[in-house]
């Protein structure tokens, strides 16, 4: 039998996702890109926002194969967006569905009969970081997952990308490294030393959708002290700009869970 835990733990890192459709263009990461350190942070920034997703609703289908341990699954969601609004899951014949917003966390899982409201504490349990909206979305998009202020951000290169580090706390800092040739994120990194916790986001593909340019192969590594998870996403499909819908109505009897189970 599936584990829910399994299924919603992978739909929650996973997520990070996005696209391949009709009559696009495919940008690889590449070597060819040169570092230009007369760059100013604020001119990385502003180029790296150009390539942001320009669309409004957006739907695929995602396959996700998590390892954890000796532990191997493969997983085929359907996701559904309302950009800045909602972030829609389900799983096949529905056994599972998911809805994120702004104010909160709901899912329902109809093997075992049980489901959840709340808000996004529930994302910090399964995935060892702090987790928001904005957050999530921007991990799917690859977006900086913080807003970019140059002021706040070291600058620093590596051969092959520019790095901008950003320190929230003496504990937390997030990183982040641009790829040279396009602009968009080859990865970005949350750490959190005290509670010794990694999140990284590596970008391997993207595609050029009219003037988006959007992840297409994405790989996932969460770490809490010696525990690790590897996420790889693969698109298989997708619509933008669609007319969507986002069915959501918990079947009666189901049992309310919380954090503790």
């Amino acid at each position: 039998m599936i584990k829910f835990t399994s299924i919603l733990k992978v739909s929650l890192l996973f997520l990070s996702v996005l696209l391949s459709a009709c009559n696009t263009s495919k940008i690889y990461l590449s070597d060819e890109g040169k570092v230009d350190m007369t760059l100013s942070k604020r001119q990385l920034i502003k180029a790296n926002k150009k390539t942001n997703g320009n669309f409004e609703t957006l739907q695929a289908k995602v396959k996700i194969d998590v390892k954890s341990g000796e532990s191997e699954s493969g997983y085929s969601i359907s996701l559904r967006m309302d950009k800045d609004q909602m972030i829609w899951l389900t799983a096949p014949l529905g056994l599972v569905r998911v809805k994120i917003t702004n104010e909160e966390v709901q899912f329902y899982n109809k093997i075992d009969k049980t489901y959840y409201v709340g808000d996004y504490s529930f994302f910090s349990k399964y995935l060892g970081v702090e987790i928001n909206y904005d957050i999530l979305q921007a991990l799917i998009l690859g977006n900086f997952m913080k807003e970019a202020n140059p002021f706040k951000m070291e600058l620093g290169y590596t051969n092959k990308a520019y790095r901008l580090k950003f320190q929230n706390t003496t504990f937390l800092e997030l990183i982040y490294l641009l790829n040279p040739t396009h602009f968009k994120l080859n990865q970005q990194k949350i750490i959190d030393h005290f509670n010794n916790r990694t999140l990284s986001v590596n970008y391997v593909s993207f595609q050029k959708i009219k003037s988006s340019v959007i992840p297409e192969k994405i790989l996932i590594d969460a770490t809490e002290n010696t525990k690790s998870t590897e996420v790889k996403i693969e698109v298989k499909g997708v619509q933008l700009d669609q007319e969507l819908r986002y069915p959501y109505t918990v079947p009666e009897g189901y049992k309310l869970l919380t954090l503790n189970e």
